[in-house]
């Protein structure tokens, strides 16, 4: 029988749970009474998919993966597997294989002895998942950003890790995590409130970059790895972007035809200049825009692809029914193949509110080799506000005297008031800020007016209208996590640098989210979809350069700039401005006005206990009538409610 349809009584098939592909590993955590027993068997979970090794039957692969995107290689009877987009040559990833296993103690019995080389981020250019087996154990580790998660649950005696949580909330029973919704919704920015969370109850989700090990008889164990972070200077961090983000660009142009995002912005042009530079053919340079709402987009692009012949510029239209909020328009349009959510959407993020336009963009070219994306660019190229407290850190008072200024014009703020809340973030630890937010969070004290730029100059920044989403007992469980999370000592809070670190963190964990829902979504559509700024070596060569030089107060992206300075025309490395796609987001809610108050009154949130239906119509009425509102947290909200309406419709 195969073991995909192996289910035990009562539990649902697991192979029509998980659509995108992925990987399983099943470890047996307490022993079985006999060799007899069927539970000893990871057959009976009826995991989906193949197994990769005879030797370790309950590590498996499943989904439609596309060729090149499933590698092994085989060393004294240790398996290494790696998933996703990984550039390196067969050759390269045997000699990674044989170099680990030779100095670090890796043996068919087990796995001893630090994490090593897996642990500080093997050599191998692009971003993937990597799974080193021996026949008893196995260590798994995700990329840096966590395009490729890896989610880990116990129960049964099983410790099981999969890409994707909903196939082990099937596994393993698990429902929606209330109180991480809400922290995903109200304190997106606040990571050890949900970063090592999946959107299920008691499934994990393992930090970008670290190892997860599964020995039989032993429960989980994650070890966190550090990455060099604000010690280069910009000139070293430069030459290496240039190299690790050149080489990414090259060896994807190199796999046949290639397409980018053009949208006139800075990181997606630099790549389609990339590719031309570098591929066999020209390049479909695809650049969005609604003539109803344009971003400001349209005019660059066309004059930058007037710059190089390589580029074939597509500009593709966005109309009524693909504009954001308005799945209900979508799904009577056809322009979506389910109803409103999708079952198989693994966790909530904003991008599933926008499919129709993704498609779009994803339609014009077809199934090229690849299709190139800037996803990350701005959480690895630049700093969060945060960084003001390490340049006052740093004690260089001209540089920060200069920043303030010049950002304090930028923002319409005060200068003496930012440099003050710099200040005092910088003698703040961070434990000391999560216990602060946790009391404003059981008070009800903070603010609910507009954020500024200069509120984000601090460790934790909540978003205040959203927590008044929230009723009073998430937000006293959300005061609990918080204070939790001050204490247990795991979220490396130690120092201003940590402050600046975890705020980059979150943002690129938010990159690398919508990255993945993106990434999956071209794949149901025969599109391969690459974020270059992601790879491994581009995240690991831009976190090294010191915060203070990665900002330009004036705008721009200096370290890009000076990366790829006589590789990218000029006029493309000078712009300083961007597209505003927000007045299609607003446009989008006003014309799903009533699909977006008719959710309110049949609300999954509220029936968890999550939010109070009459404050979010509040801000509804504010954000329709045009009035700003904190839009990610806005969008993060309806995309939570409508996955948890997919899951409501999944049980019926």
């Amino acid at each position: 029988m195969n073991p995909s349809s192996a289910t035990a009584p009562g539990r649902a098939r697991l192979a029509e749970v998980a659509v995108a592909p992925g990987f399983v590993v099943a470890i047996r955590e307490q022993p079985a009474r006999s060799p007899a027993e069927p539970s000893a068997d990871p057959a009976s979970l009826g995991l989906p998919g193949d197994p990769v090794w005879s030797a370790l039957p309950g590590l498996r692969v499943y989904g439609a993966w596309r060729p090149g995107q499933v590698r092994s290689a085989v060393y004294r009877d240790v398996r290494m597997v790696v998933l996703g987009h990984c550039l390196a040559s067969d050759d390269r990833l045997a000699r990674e294989l044989r170099d680990m296993i030779e100095h670090e103690g890796i043996r068919a019995e087990g796995i001893e002895g630090s994490e090593g080389r897996m642990g500080r981020g093997l050599d191998l250019p692009g971003a993937y998942v990597c799974i080193v087996a021996t026949r008893d154990s196995v260590r798994i580790r995700s990329d840096l950003a966590g395009q490729y998660p890896v989610f880990v649950s116990r129960a049964d005696g099983w410790a099981v890790a999969a890409s994707h949580a909903r196939l082990l909330a099937r596994l393993h029973r698990r429902e929606p995590d209330a109180v991480t919704a809400a922290a995903r919704i109200a304190c997106a920015h606040v990571p050890p409130l949900w970063a090592d969370r999946s959107p299920f109850h008691d499934i994990a989700r393992v930090a970008g970059g670290a190892v997860l090990r599964l020995r039989p008889g032993m429960p989980p164990v994650v070890r966190r790895t550090e990455t060099l972070f604000g010690i280069d200077p910009l000139a070293r961090g430069a030459h290496t972007l240039h190299d690790a983000l050149t080489a990414a660009v090259a060896a994807r142009s190199a796999a046949g035809a290639v397409a980018s995002d053009f949208s006139g912005g800075l990181d997606s042009t630099t790549l389609a200049f990339l590719a031309a530079r570098f591929g066999q053919g020209p390049v479909a340079a695809v650049t969005y825009h609604h003539p109803d709402a344009p971003a400001g987009d349209l005019a660059h692009a066309r004059r930058f692809a007037r710059l190089d012949a390589r580029l074939r510029h597509i500009v593709v239209e966005g109309r009524h029914d693909t504009l954001p909020f308005d799945l209900d328009a979508a799904r009577k349009q056809g322009t979506h193949t389910a109803p409103i959510g999708r079952a198989d959407d693994d966790e909530p993020v904003p991008g599933m509110l926008a499919r129709g336009r993704s498609l779009l963009r994803l339609a014009a070219v077809g199934p090229p080799a690849c299709h190139l994306t800037g996803e990350g660019g701005d959480a690895v190229l630049g700093a969060p506000p945060a960084y003001l407290a390490h340049v006052a850190s740093r004690g260089h008072a001209r540089t920060f005297a200069r920043h303030c200024l010049a950002q304090a014009r930028r923002h319409d703020a005060s200068a003496a008031a930012l440099a003050a809340q710099a200040l005092r973030t910088a003698r703040t630890p961070g434990a000391e800020a999560l216990v602060h937010l946790a009391a404003a969070l059981r008070s009800g004290t903070i603010a609910e007016g507009p954020t500024s730029w200069i509120d984000g100059v601090t460790w934790w920044p909540p978003v205040g209208e959203a927590v008044s989403w929230l009723t009073p007992a998430t937000r006293r469980a959300l005061a609990d996590r918080a204070e939790r999370a001050a204490c247990d000592g795991t979220h490396h809070l130690d120092g201003v640098a940590a402050a600046v670190h975890v705020a980059g963190a979150a943002e690129l964990r938010h990159s690398a989210d919508a990255q993945r829902h993106l990434r999956e979504l071209g794949h149901r559509h025969g599109v391969d979809v690459h974020a270059p700024f992601l790879d491994d070596r581009v995240v690991r060569a831009c976190l090294a350069v010191t915060p203070g030089e990665r900002v330009d107060p004036a705008g721009g992206k200096p370290l890009l700039a000076a990366a790829l300075r006589g590789t990218v025309p000029p006029a493309v490395l000078d712009r300083r401005s961007k597209g505003d796609y927000t007045r299609e987001e607003y446009l989008g809610a006003r014309r799903a006005e009533p699909w977006l108050r008719a959710l309110w009154a049949d609300s999954a949130l509220a029936d968890a206990g999550i939010v109070e239906p009459a404050a979010v119509l509040r801000s509804l009425a504010r954000f329709t009538a045009g009035v700003a509102v904190p839009l990610g947290a806005f969008r993060q909200l309806v995309a939570t409610e409508v996955w948890l309406r997919a899951r409501r419709e999944e049980r019926s």
